[in-house]
């Protein structure tokens, strides 16, 4: 069957590299683009750079080079909770709600092509294949039941 890990990491970065290439017209990344459709999904609550670290399983000096390039790119605001000055709300900018559409019309238009020839049923084959090779791979980790449940949730919503 050959190496899995290696074939997947493949197809990750060509995805990425041409996610890239078409986000550069925009002037953004696609770490970039990713916090932006997060941002939209859950814009009727306040979203927190914690949020984000964890909703993107990436340490929080990571999440906040990202937000700090957004901020500097006019994305995001990023605004002191008024409730609570330890945490700060980070909000959309009407620049960055002006690519939204641009944005999302790529990422649909790539994976358009990773599913280019699928017939309706391998289509739903083969999401329900991704999801197992996540479940498998999460069910096998040390984390917690809690944790697990969590992470499960975040990769459903994501669809």
């Amino acid at each position: 069957m050959g190496h899995l890990g290696h074939k997947i990491k493949l197809i990750d970065r060509q995805f990425r590299s041409r996610m890239d290439k078409n986000l550069e017209n925009l002037g953004i990344t696609t770490a970039q683009m990713n916090v932006l459709c997060y941002m939209e999904h859950h814009a009727e609550r306040n979203v927190t750079q914690k949020q984000l670290s964890e909703a993107f399983n990436v340490k929080h000096s990571t999440m906040a080079g990202i937000l700090q390039r957004m901020v500097e790119k006019d994305l995001l605001e990023i605004r002191p909770n008024p409730d609570n000055k330890k945490f700060k709300n980070i909000f959309l900018t009407e620049k960055a709600k002006s690519i939204q559409d641009k944005a999302s019309a790529y990422r649909e238009y790539t994976e358009s092509v990773v599913i280019k020839d699928f017939t309706p049923d391998e289509k739903e084959y083969f999401e329900k294949t991704l999801f197992k090779v996540f479940h498998n791979l999460l069910n096998d980790s040390s984390l917690s039941q809690e944790e697990k449940d969590l992470i499960e949730r975040r990769f459903m919503e994501n669809d």
